[in-house]
């Protein structure tokens, strides 16, 4: 008795049917059906019509059994490639907000703040070794790219208790200079100062003048202005996630506006404290060039190179578990389809790619910016700092050094005079 080719399960299979009647025809392996499926899938991922009606394998006669699903396998990547190979197009692309903008619960949890290094530093990448305080994890905006969705699978969103507790508990040496983010494992800002979260950690960063901690944040001016209203201290650095908003608009659902994210940071800036700024992850699709070039005018345009205190710059990196949650959850988006390749574990743009993504945006920016503000690339290759900016740091430990040198001189200067412009 002939043995059916399995259809791989994955939630909500579309064109199941076309599946299994293709697997069958072409005698498709385990592998390559799981293939074809995940072919399907991000089809409609990207708002596109099915195989069905896309391709139309050409297969001899002439072939027979394992060769047959050899070839149309073959063909079959070879379409998907070219469609990869050209840039998204959201002029024609329905957006669908992701499953994980849903409301969410909140728990307060008794689990420990563990101060630790950031959970996506990777060997092959040029890493400025951040530490990262999770003190709140999940997150409610629903961004189709984000990396939550496959780290926290529990609904709720959790804070811990006593965070001040917790917080004066952590050895922090007086002798050494700590840079710290709280934007890991949810956005720093969106919860405002919930339980005292904020209130916390300004304390926490007040007492230890030797620690710079960074909030990065796609939130309204609502929680900003809570947070300023607690007066934090100078070496708290306020840094925003920006994109174009056509990126906004169809991938970075229930967040901020990009004119609510430059005005949330405008106030910042005017109340005297520094501010930064993290392009990441950048997109590559049709008309990016004009969008980010238009950015970078308008913080030229609305701050001055003092109040900066750095610039980021970063791509769409995927993880296969990513890439597994975002099919199994049939979320609509173009972030997907790219022409991957190989980022040590992970996936993400051809090196060629990113280099047109990085210099287009850099160079959009005066020299005087360019000089007075630490611009980086974050967890990306090494070769791409030369051709990008000139010049390129020899290891992970003195691309740390220099940073926190920059933002401990800007810092110094800020407090002398927090009106200065």
């Amino acid at each position: 008795m002939k043995q059916e080719s399995p259809i791989i399960q994955i939630s909500n299979p579309p064109n199941s049917n076309y599946l299994l009647s293709t697997s069958r025809t072409y005698r498709l392996t385990s592998s390559q059906t799981r293939i074809l499926q995940e072919a399907e899938i991000d089809l409609a991922m990207w708002d596109m019509p099915s195989l069905e009606t896309l391709f139309q394998p050409k297969i001899p006669d002439s072939l027979k059994g394992k060769d047959r699903g050899r070839r149309f396998m073959s063909q079959l990547n070879t379409f998907m490639g070219t469609l990869r190979e050209n840039q998204a197009d959201y002029s024609t692309f329905t957006p669908q907000p992701a499953p994980a903008s849903k409301e969410r619960g909140v728990q307060e949890i008794p689990s420990p703040t563990i101060l630790s290094l950031c959970p996506v530093a990777a060997e092959e990448t040029r890493c400025c070794n951040l530490q990262t305080l999770d003190v709140v994890t999940q997150c409610a905006f629903g961004c189709t790219y984000c990396a939550i969705r496959s780290f926290y699978r529990n609904d709720s969103v959790l804070f811990p208790k006593n965070l001040g507790e917790q917080l004066q508990q952590l050895e922090i040496d007086p002798s050494q200079t700590y840079h710290i983010g709280t934007g890991q494992s949810s956005d720093s800002l969106l919860w405002g100062n919930h339980g005292g979260l904020l209130q916390d950690l300004f304390d926490f960063a007040r007492e230890h003048a030797n620690v710079i901690l960074e909030l990065k944040t796609k939130a309204t001016k609502k929680p900003i202005f809570e947070a300023l209203e607690l007066q934090p201290p100078k070496n708290v650095l306020f840094t925003w996630s920006l994109n174009p908003q056509t990126i906004i608009d169809n991938e970075e659902h229930q967040t901020a506006s990009l004119e609510e994210r430059l005005e949330a940071a405008e106030q910042v800036a005017q109340s005297g404290y520094l501010v930064g700024f993290h392009f990441h992850p950048m997109v590559w699709y049709r008309g990016w060039e004009k969008d980010y070039k238009a950015i970078a005018t308008q913080i030229m345009k609305r701050f001055t190179p003092n109040q900066v205190v750095m610039i980021s710059m970063g791509t769409l990196t995927f993880t296969k578990a990513v890439l597994k949650q975002l099919r199994e959850e049939g979320v609509r988006t173009l972030t997907t389809k790219i022409p991957f390749a190989p980022a040590g574990n992970k996936l993400s743009y051809p090196i060629h790619i990113k280099e047109q993504l990085f210099s287009q945006l850099y160079t959009s920016f005066a020299e005087e910016w360019q000089q007075s503000v630490f611009f980086y690339l974050c967890m990306e290759d090494p070769a791409l700092w030369v051709p990008v900016f000139g010049y390129e740091y020899g290891d992970n430990t003195e691309f740390e050094q220099a940073m926190k040198d920059h933002y401990k001189e800007k810092i110094a200067r800020i407090i002398k005079n927090p009106q200065a412009k």
